[in-house]
Order: structure tokens, then C-alpha cells, then sequence
């Protein structure tokens, strides 16, 4: 199996996670008390499914500086200060849609103020071990070193995980996808992919899942109809998905040379197995070719997280189209249902 930095494939963990943790309608600041005045009121559920209207960073350019300068990643309080909120006046409308990483930050400093513990320990207790997961997480730049690939050089390996401020999980895409598809099933519950699906249209022309709407830490849309989330960054193009109902899932990830957002050095194929116990299989494909993929500015940036990307429509390489045509073309067939269990 891969063993990659999954990116913003990190926001469904930290979604589940909220959701597991705390009402939608919690204000963040009722359990961050430090947060500035203009971001306590904001609601988790506005905030999961980027509709709080809340500043990003990666709109920033001297933090994409930094990050191609290879800087050590700020502290919290440089973000947190910064960052503004412009509300929109309605919270169904397409265009209040407003993609934050600074968001899911907020997100993950709630969980780790209410538990008590990084949020390695906080995804490791809620999420990734009841669903028995093989994932581990991508915080510090010692991480770099259980990253697998001949293209992780000098300086990729200079890349601050920290700059991913919500922070990543690292392992395969497909062992993602099965996570997504399990809790899709309910095996944490059936409230859980109620609420994640609580999917509103966005307004995001030339993105292959149309037509396209997010949920609660999910991106839900195309043919066949999917729920999973992307991710970017320094080295890496990943996209995961499943079945709404949890009945197939699928994985894929490309490798993209530092400074050459887009391209990629190698391709090939890789199955792997699930455990014995789940009785499916996931199935892992690492793509690439010199396709050019358009991507939004973090992406394009190498700023290690990934928006809600667009695509220029080639299948050559892009992981979006490649999890959208295994899905379509296997149907059904692709995987049995995941098991259910009592949950936590």
C-alpha cells in the first residue's frame, strides 16, 4: 500500500469527528475561549460546510511565499489574527459557498480544547480505530520519513507539515475511500452520514462532480453520484470517494514533482487488500502522465492543502475522473457494504 500525505482527504476525519463530538449548532468560541471577538460566533455546521463565511490564508500571497521558501510555518496566532469573516446573507445560496482551510483549523482546535489531546489522539479514539483504519498522521516533518515514493527528495522532505494548519492524515487514498465508506454506512451511527450528506449546491464550473454540492465535510456529485473530498500539496494530487450509501469506494493519488503542479514523473498500478476481517478490497492506483489539471490557488501554490479543484475534463491522470470511472464502470460490484458495528 501507499503511504502518502492525504491532505484536505483529512477534513471527512475531522468532520466525523465534530459531529461526533458536538452539536451543529455549537458556536466555537463556547469551546475555544481564546479566539478572537470575530470568530467566536461562528457555527459548526456553517464552518464544516464552508459556508460561515470565513477567511482563508491560502488567499494570501506571502504565505504561499513562505511555503515555497520552505519556511518553518507560522505560529496559530498569525492565522487566527488575520483572518475575517464576510457572512452571507443566505446560507443555501451556491455563491455563499466559500472554500476555508482556516475553517477546518477551528474545527480541529475545538476537538483537541474539548478532549484534551492532540488531534492525533482525538482521530485515533473517535474515528480511524473504531473503524479499524490503517492510517497514521502527517503533523511534523519527522512524518516525511514514512512517506513512500523515489520522488520524495531533499526538498520536498523541506516541507513543513505544520503549514497544513487543520493538519493530515498520511496512508493510501483507497484505505481513505473505505474510511469514507464506512462511515457512509453508519458504523458509527446512522446520524453521522445524515448529517455529513446535508449536501447545497456550489457553483463550481468545470469540476467533474456535477452537478456539484458539499456537505458536512464532504464534496457529493457526478456519474455516478459520490461523496468524498480531495486533496494537494507538495508532492501529491489525491482524490477519495465512496457510494452515498457506502457500497463501493475508490482511491487514487498522483505523484507531482516539487515545482511542477500538474505533472507527475511516473505511473503505475498497485492492488492491495483490505483486512481479513472486512473481507473487501481496496484497490490503490497511483497515476500519472504530464496532463496539465487546473486546481485552485492553494493547490496550484504547493501550499499542502486542497480546495474544492476543478479539472480541464482529461481522465489522463487526474485522480477525480480515474475514481469516477472505476466507480461507473463497476457498479455495484466493486464492493460489498461494509460491516456495521455498535459504533464507539
Amino acid at each position: 500500500m501507499a503511504n502518502v500525505p492525504l491532505y484536505s482527504i483529512t477534513k471527512p476525519y475531522l468532520a466525523a469527528a465534530a459531529l461526533l463530538s458536538f452539536d451543529p449548532e455549537l458556536r466555537l468560541g463556547s469551546v475555544i475561549p481564546e479566539l478572537p471577538s470575530v470568530l467566536a460566533p461562528l457555527v459548526l455546521r456553517d464552518v464544516l460546510a464552508h459556508r460561515s463565511g470565513l477567511d482563508d490564508y491560502a488567499a494570501w500571497p506571502e504565505y504561499h511565499a513562505a511555503v515555497e521558501a520552505r519556511e518553518a510555518a507560522w505560529p496559530e496566532s498569525r492565522i487566527l489574527e488575520r483572518l475575517t469573516v464576510t457572512r452571507p446573507a443566505l446560507r443555501d445560496d451556491p455563491a455563499a459557498f466559500s472554500y476555508s482551510n482556516a475553517g477546518y483549523r477551528l474545527v480541529r482546535m475545538a476537538l483537541e480544547a474539548h478532549h484534551g489531546v492532540g488531534i492525533d489522539g482525538v482521530l485515533d479514539r473517535l474515528v480511524l480505530k473504531p473503524l479499524d483504519l490503517g492510517l497514521g498522521h502527517f503533523l511534523r516533518p519527522g512524518d516525511w520519513d514514512a512517506v513512500t515514493g523515489t520522488h520524495v527528495d531533499g526538498r520536498l522532505r523541506a516541507y513543513d507539515p505544520r503549514w497544513v494548519y487543520h493538519g493530515s492524515l498520511l496512508g493510501d487514498p483507497a484505505e481513505a475511500a473505505r474510511g469514507i465508506a464506512l462511515l457512509l454506512s453508519g458504523t458509527l451511527g446512522p446520524e453521522l452520514p445524515r448529517l455529513m450528506l446535508e449536501a447545497r449546491p456550489v457553483h463550481t464550473p468545470g469540476h467533474p462532480l456535477q452537478p456539484a454540492a458539499y456537505g458536512l465535510g464532504l464534496m457529493v456529485g457526478g456519474t455516478p453520484n459520490v461523496a468524498g473530498h480531495g486533496g494537494g500539496g507538495p508532492g501529491f494530487e489525491l482524490f477519495a470517494a465512496a457510494a452515498p450509501d457506502g457500497s463501493r469506494w475508490a482511491g487514487h493519488f498522483r505523484r507531482v514533482p516539487d515545482g511542477a503542479r500538474g505533472t507527475s514523473e511516473d505511473s503505475e498500478t498497485t492492488t492491495t487488500e483490505a483486512t481479513p476481517a472486512t473481507k473487501h478490497n481496496a484497490e490503490a492506483v497511483t497515476v500519472g502522465d504530464a496532463s496539465a489539471t487546473a486546481r485552485t490557488a492553494e493547490a496550484q501554490a504547493s501550499a499542502g492543502e486542497s480546495a474544492a479543484p476543478e479539472s480541464n475534463g482529461r481522465t489522463d491522470g487526474d485522480p477525480i475522473p480515474r475514481v469516477l470511472s472505476e466507480l461507473g464502470e463497476r457498479g455495484e460490484t466493486v464492493h460489498d457494504p461494509p460491516p456495521a458495528t455498535t459504533g464507539l
